[in-house]
């Protein structure tokens, strides 16, 4: 059995040749503090809301290094990617000649059938936006250890009614159906900002519920019923996986330059979904 090759020689400000900082062997750890569930739908007028309590982790690595050596540049974080969304409402109205609408947001050109890295800024950024990052100081000693945490909490909403073009009338949620499947990396990136990645985790949560209102006054209806789909409702967690995920999906995602974040990606299917209506109570194809 190979052992681990020792960090290079490199020399410090006063020419001295030491050992370059290094990764403690065995010293990444990833632990899950707090899994998420979801929520049943709520009727928050005039929306229907789709919410689950918080996922949290907690990761930390050791950096070995000699006297003198500058930890300055060494951050240890979160990187977030998304790669399957199932995101559609069905509504229908008050009769069958009142007619249906289907909400499709999960496929393209609403949202790009491809992965997406989870950032709030410009999409050069990296780092998961709600990552607390680790940071080393100048003079810090060894061994170090770098700590960071994760936190994410997704949800998503309907509208309760939607005005159907062909029989201007108005439509009321009748189903909908939410996944979001997400992996995050636990990071550590170096002073030549090569990143190194140590720990991940896939993850997902998912609802489907049928909806029915007793009221049909505009705007939104009233008097509702959610019922959730057996089955379609829950939240996942995976076990903590050695290394970078070993996923094609990821290739082009976790650190590569991007056109659009996974935020840009949920903004515009929000505001530009695929729209079908009928005149008529109809059973759209929810896969396209």
């Amino acid at each position: 059995m190979r052992g681990e090759l020792a960090p290079p020689l490199t020399p410090d400000a006063s020419g001295l040749w030491r050992r370059a900082i290094s990764i403690a062997p065995g010293s990444a750890q990833l632990k899950m503090t707090v899994k998420p569930t979801v929520k049943t739908p709520a009727i928050v007028t005039p929306d229907a809301l789709f919410k689950c309590t918080s996922i949290q982790a907690a990761g930390e690595v050791t950096l070995n290094g000699a006297a003198g050596d500058n930890p300055t540049g060494w951050t240890l974080g979160f990187i977030q990617a998304q790669w399957i969304e199932t995101n559609w409402g069905y509504y229908r109205g008050q009769t069958n000649n009142d007619g249906s609408v289907f909400i499709q947001r999960g496929r393209a050109p609403a949202r790009p059938a491809r992965g997406c890295r989870d950032t709030v800024g410009p999409v050069a950024d990296i780092w998961y936006y709600k990552s607390v990052l680790g940071t080393a100081a100048a003079g810090a000693t060894f061994p170090l250890k770098l700590t960071s945490t994760h936190y994410d909490r997704p949800s998503d909403s309907y509208p309760l009614a939607t005005t159907n073009n062909k029989t201007k009338k108005l439509n009321f949620l009748s189903e909908v159906q939410l996944e979001f499947h997400f992996c995050f990396v636990l990071t550590l990136r170096d002073p030549s900002l090569k990143f190194h990645h140590l720990k991940c985790v896939y993850w997902n949560v998912l609802w489907q519920a049928k909806f029915a209102a007793t009221g049909y006054a505009a705007p939104a209806g009233s008097g509702w019923s959610v019922t959730p789909v057996a089955g379609g409702n829950g939240a996942h967690v995976g076990h903590v996986i050695d290394g970078a995920p070993n996923d094609a999906r990821f290739n082009n995602v976790l650190t590569s330059v991007q056109g659009a974040n996974c935020n840009v990606f949920a903004n515009h299917e929000t505001t530009n979904p695929n729209r079908s209506e009928s005149r008529v109570w109809q059973n759209f194809d929810v896969t396209r």
